[in-house]
């Protein structure tokens, strides 16, 4: 697969010589931290370390696939990709990834169980903040589009609000099909036993409470995949489905459209058939 990789804000304009060769030579050994002598600053340092770890991401898990997952480990360990500062470099670069491209959810998924394996808990907490922190923020992502929907009505010239809305058509199917692809991503963690039933119950919540499309949508797809095994495991979704039967029994629906209507409906459907699939 090929995933456009996220610069993390680095212009290639702006990349210094002396810095890159240093960042090579210091951190691709897995050198922690800088040397008394070297004049370089932290903050530039710190810049162009996340450049070039990203690079060096890129180069090796672009290709990546569940089942050679295991093999890209050792590289990782030379990368010294586990100390605090890098794992929270790499972990953005796998959530930015995933947010990109849905075929990455899979084996990004179970490269981080194979890590959490060897790492344990202390991975585990840092992936899980890492996805809540990216959650809460593509929520704020939401409040942005209410706030250009009411600059819109700020307007009498026509040109002006037409130019308006053709930019707010292209964030929200931006937004939208990285929230979604971005939540499929936890589906796949939850399977991976890497998020527990309270935090994946929580996102669901979350998702509901938004009373959108959106929301909706991401919560059906959320629990089209996991919610057999929440019910299996013994964590109660009475409230859940109670809130997703009170969707289709609303004769206005508001803010949701047909198709995400209908979605909740399959999944209301596909609850009682006992999470069996109709495959005809």
């Amino acid at each position: 697969m090929d995933v456009q990789l996220s610069r993390m804000c680095v212009s290639a304009s702006e990349v210094n010589a002396n810095v890159e060769s240093w960042i090579l030579k210091h951190f691709s050994c897995g050198s922690s931290w800088k040397d008394d002598k070297c004049s370089i600053s932290k903050s530039n340092v710190e810049y162009h370390k996340r450049y070039y770890l990203n690079e060096r991401l890129y180069c090796i898990l672009h290709h990546i696939e569940v089942a050679n997952v295991s093999m890209y480990l050792n590289q990782l360990r030379e990368m010294e990709i586990y100390t605090r500062e890098n794992i929270d470099i790499f972990l953005d670069f796998i959530l930015d990834a995933v947010s990109r491209d849905t075929n990455c959810a899979v084996p990004y998924a179970r490269l981080c169980h194979e890590i959490a394996i060897e790492q344990g808990s202390q991975f585990k907490q840092a992936l899980c903040k890492k996805c809540l922190q990216l959650f809460e923020k593509k929520s704020l992502g939401y409040t942005e589009r209410r706030l250009k929907m009411r600059e819109i009505k700020t307007y009498n010239e026509a040109s002006k609000i037409a130019s308006l809305k053709l930019e707010l058509e292209q964030y929200n199917n931006q937004l939208r099909s990285e929230y979604t692809k971005f939540i499929h991503f936890i589906g796949e963690l939850f399977l991976n036993q890497l998020l527990s039933n309270n935090v994946i119950v929580n996102y669901i919540h979350g998702l509901l409470s938004r009373r959108d499309d959106e929301g909706l949508e991401c919560a059906c797809l959320l629990l089209s995949r996991v919610g057999g095994l929440l019910e299996t495991s013994g964590c109660g979704l009475h409230q859940i489905f109670y809130i997703l039967q009170s969707f289709v029994n609303c004769s206005n629906q508001g803010n949701v459209s047909y198709r995400v209507w209908n979605m909740a409906n399959e999944l209301l459907a596909l609850r009682s058939s006992h999470w069996l699939k109709n495959t005809n």
